[in-house]
């Protein structure tokens, strides 16, 4: 009888939870008015952006395989046997530093993009001041965290891949490629200029490639060799001709273009219900746990 009791009395009576809850509730929710008021606060920190976007259908053409192809470059080290199709390759390099250099080369993007921290009179970076920035510097020193260091190749390269999305149109085989910023035609721009020049750099890529495979196979067939392995290379020298035919077209590359690069006429809107519901609910559900655990530990 003795363990029954003492197993009883360590249990929560559910309803002695309710009746606490029925009693005292209205102290949790005296705290909406906080969680309101934190949403609204976040609410008129809200920034809208314009949404640039094109929508674009992957290639179907990819690099010739052949059985032979692997044995024969194998270890050259030309890419002759890729698994990855090009639209692939080109999402990794919308994220990569060679485009970003390239960006830079042309564009000067990086005075673009940070111009805020651009002098443009003295050609070069403003470092902040102030107590805020020195406070976050010790800070960060502290914490053994970067400290601050001038917009480079890296930081522009970090931009570009984590602003530029691809996502898959659902139910199709298309993709939608957006950017967003508060400044309609500084998205509309980054989005064209980067979307573009990264088709171009690996197209230009395939192209060096493409030549080094051509001469390896022009210098295999002047050898003497087997039928078989003869033919084999001819296929290949056929294949590696109608490729550098889609490499000197017009055409985009990696991806046939749908819809031509546009931006929304109107900017994001707010998500009300979240921005200013979710920090009341939080506010009132921390309120119910308090009441609870005081209840619990009044009753030990």
């Amino acid at each position: 009888m003795s363990d029954k009791s003492n197993t009883s009395d360590s249990l929560i009576d559910i309803r002695y939870i309710l009746i606490v809850w029925l009693k005292w509730g209205w102290l949790a929710l005296l705290l909406a008015p906080i969680g309101a008021y934190i949403g609204y606060r976040d609410l008129q920190g809200f920034v809208p952006v314009y949404e640039a976007k094109l929508l674009v259908q992957p290639s179907s053409q990819n690099t010739p395989q052949l059985s032979v192809t692997s044995s024969i470059f194998g270890g050259l080290g030309i890419g002759a046997a890729q698994s990855s199709s090009e639209f692939d390759r080109l999402t990794v390099l919308m994220r990569s530093r060679s485009l970003a250099q390239r960006l830079q080369d042309k564009y000067s993007l990086m005075q673009v993009v940070y111009e805020s921290s651009w002098d443009s009179n003295k050609e070069e970076w403003i470092k902040p001041e102030g107590e805020d920035f020195e406070r976050q510097e010790r800070i960060n020193a502290l914490l053994k965290k970067n400290k601050w260091s001038a917009p480079n190749l890296e930081s522009l390269s970090s931009f570009l891949g984590s602003s530029i999305d691809f996502s898959v149109v659902p139910g199709t085989s298309f993709y939608k490629v957006s950017f967003s910023h508060p400044d309609p035609e500084f998205a509309l721009e980054i989005l064209q200029i980067a979307y573009s020049e990264a088709d171009s750099l690996l197209r230009d890529q395939d192209r060096v490639e493409a030549t080094k495979r051509r001469e390896y196979i022009e210098g295999q067939l002047k050898r003497p060799a087997i039928v078989d392995i003869q033919q084999a290379l001819i296929d290949l020298m056929k294949s590696e001709q109608r490729r550098a035919m889609l490499l000197e077209s017009d055409l985009p590359y990696a991806a046939r273009i749908i819809e031509p690069a546009m931006v929304s006429s109107l900017p994001n809107e707010p998500n009300v219900q979240r921005i200013i519901g979710f920090p009341i609910f939080i506010s009132v559900l921390l309120g119910f746990i308090f009441i609870t655990l005081i209840s619990v530990l009044r009753r030990e």
